[in-house]
């Protein structure tokens, strides 16, 4: 009976003395600054903890995304305002060759002047951020811009002045009822010739691509004193009436028909003749038929200037770089802008042109996006080889190639707005992210930390209890069954 007795209590102060060894281990754990190392710790505050922890290192990707992103922006708008002030000297310069005074050196130097400028465009649209090219979409690997000096024969264009536009796209919406995403930013006409039959003169007509209706030159463009140009007509009120006003008609292909897109199908599209930069795909095919109107039956000949082309070989995907936890949003999360957005549309590389890269929309319906991502710059050439062409060139440079330069700068200013918004949107979310920081930062603090003035009175008050179970135990617990009897 004693000895049972004995064993027993020699257990149970071997057990407490464990217990307060292992309490105090515990508590030097804490040393570290922190006061939870495992779950049965305090299995609230670890829940806790865990949760910040995973928001802190949300908020810190969300930084470095930043971060990355304002970086890839400042380089993009600095290239962006150069491109604008080079766009807005192009003008100046347009506006002075179209000058009846010029001469033909006087109409070189301008010449000189704006392929320095255009060069100077392609270079900035090759930016880099580090080895990524900035302009370039997600291709970013890829040197987005490249400018050949062999002459090409691209497709000439009648480019639509304010009122022009007005009357033949706007206040006939039943006939041209698309907007600037179907049509770009410019609203343009393919020039043509044809023989008049009855003169035997070469005469010039404009096409619209959109419906196929042919108008003669002094329609669009003469304010006659016969009183049937659309001037005469806007001033008396009237909208256009394309069956009356027009000189012939040819059928028009639907972009999203895959048989239309054939020169066999009968049906006209901008894609059967000209690529998406506009350069003519075959010199011996370049003539339509007006299938019906005025001159049903006569051929007519699309008319090209010989210029230099840009090629855009990017793409026009957004980089997305996240900023905010939540859903993530493309459109509210891009941070570059590709040479579409840089350069536009026209009429050769729009949706309705066929030219465009395949796109299912909403509705699973197969549209054209938008594809040379090269349309400004290409429109920029034109008017510079109409500057190298002399005299000739003046009249069309005081018309179309002053709206060209007006309407490629705007696009661009309108670009630079928009990547200097969300610039100071990033830059704003910058201060946000950071206080975010510091609000995890603290609680992570009061869920975990270790109260140092707390923490050693435990200590010592444990050491101290540690020490007299020691002492204690030495003196009334005996070394064998013999000392104890």
């Amino acid at each position: 009976m004693i000895r049972v007795s004995s064993t027993q209590f020699t257990y149970n102060y071997k057990i407490s003395l464990n217990n307060a060894y292992a309490e105090q281990a515990k508590l030097m754990e804490q040393a570290d600054g922190n006061s939870i190392h495992r779950p049965s710790d305090d299995s609230v505050n670890y829940a806790r903890y865990l949760k910040y922890g995973v928001a802190e290192s949300e908020n810190l990707q969300y930084q470095k995304n930043v971060k990355t992103a304002v970086s890839w922006m400042q380089n993009a708008d600095a290239a962006e305002v150069l491109m604008s002030d080079i766009m807005a000297t192009f003008k100046e310069k347009t506006d002075a060759a179209a000058n009846s005074t010029n001469t033909e050196a006087d109409m070189l130097a301008i010449g000189r002047e704006m392929m320095s400028g255009i060069q100077q465009l392609v270079s900035l649209g090759n930016t880099q951020q580090g080895d990524n090219y900035v302009f370039g979409g997600q291709s970013v690997s890829v040197r987005p811009f490249e400018l050949s000096m062999e002459l090409a024969d691209r497709g000439l264009t009648k480019t639509l002045d304010d009122k022009q536009s007005a009357f033949f796209f706007t206040n006939n919406s039943a006939v041209n009822k698309h907007n600037d995403d179907d049509l770009g930013i410019l609203r343009q006409f393919l020039v043509m010739e044809y023989k008049d039959s009855t003169s035997g003169n070469t005469e010039t007509a404009y096409l619209d691509t959109i419906t196929g209706y042919i108008y003669s030159k002094d329609f669009v463009e003469e304010a006659d004193s016969t009183g049937k140009s659309f001037l005469a007509k806007m001033a008396r009120g009237e909208a256009l009436d394309p069956d009356a006003d027009s000189i012939g008609k040819i059928e028009v292909g639907d972009p999203s028909k895959e048989a239309d897109h054939d020169i066999s199908s009968g049906k006209f599209m901008v894609s059967q003749y000209f690529d998406e930069r506009g350069v003519l795909k075959n010199e011996a095919v370049k003539t339509v038929t007006a299938s019906s109107g005025i001159l049903t039956g006569t051929s007519f000949e699309f008319k090209t200037i010989s210029q230099p082309i840009v090629t855009y070989t990017g793409d026009e995907k957004h980089i997305s770089m996240v900023k905010l936890n939540g859903a993530v949003d493309p459109t509210a999360d891009t941070v570059n802008s590709t040479g579409q957005e840089l350069f536009g549309a026209d009429i050769f590389d729009n949706r309705l042109s066929g030219n465009g890269r395949p796109k299912a929309d909403a509705s699973g319906n197969m549209e054209y996006v938008a594809a040379s991502g090269s349309a400004m710059i290409n429109e920029m050439l034109t008017v510079y080889a109409m500057v190298n062409s002399g005299d000739k060139g003046q009249i069309w440079l005081d018309t179309d190639g002053v709206t060209i330069s007006d309407k490629a700068h705007a696009n661009l200013v309108t670009e630079e707005a928009r990547i200097g918004a969300r610039n100071q949107l990033y830059t704003s979310v910058t201060e946000m992210l950071d206080k975010q920081n510091e609000n995890i930062t603290r609680d992570l603090t009061d869920v975990s930390a270790t109260d140092v003035a707390e923490l050693a009175v435990q200590l010592m008050t444990q050491q101290t209890l540690y020490n007299l179970s020691l002492s204690m135990g030495s003196r009334i617990l005996p070394q064998s069954l013999a000392d104890y009897l």
